[in-house]
């Protein structure tokens, strides 16, 4: 049965509505890594004391001494993000340009993957591999179109 207009119209709306929700979330998730990045450099560089971040951030010190303690990855020079991921993430938040994120993919040095004995499937692998770019691709946070385009440079 074919779709009727106001299914179709439904449908766009739908994958429209989508596609924002995605855009804004990673756009927060982007904001909340600069925030911890920035007050641990304050806070480490002594700028300010961290009752004077908590009380300009409307929280408590201890949730600064929180922040303060996670393990940071920075990005590196030239690169928007830490790992391809985050690259990703700061495409999908509207931050950089298809080209940008291309160009910033396609220069990074990946780091080899973890293979398996034969035997056990589960991996942990470490930050900045090629993986980083397949997760953001199944997260839908990159199209596949841009996958697959690193890919093809890859495989070269």
């Amino acid at each position: 049965m074919p779709a009727t207009k106001q299914t179709r119209t439904r449908e766009e709306a739908k994958q429209e509505a989508i596609s924002e929700l995605r855009k804004i979330n990673n756009k927060r998730l982007m904001i909340e890594l600069d925030k911890d990045r920035l007050v641990a450099r304050l806070a480490r560089t002594k700028t300010l004391t961290q009752k004077e971040i908590a009380q300009i951030l409307g929280i408590s010190q201890p949730s600064i001494s929180d922040r303060i303690k996670k393990d940071l990855d920075y990005p590196l020079e030239n690169f928007s993000g830490a790992t391809p991921y985050e690259i990703c993430q700061r495409y999908a938040a509207g931050d950089l340009t298809r080209d940008q994120l291309l160009d910033e993919l396609m220069r990074w040095e990946y780091k080899k993957m973890d293979k398996t004995d034969g035997f056990d499937g589960l991996l942990a692998d470490p930050r900045g591999t090629f993986r980083d770019v397949e997760r953001a691709a199944l997260n839908e946070i990159i199209d596949l179109e841009i996958y697959q385009v690193l890919l093809n440079h890859l495989s070269k």
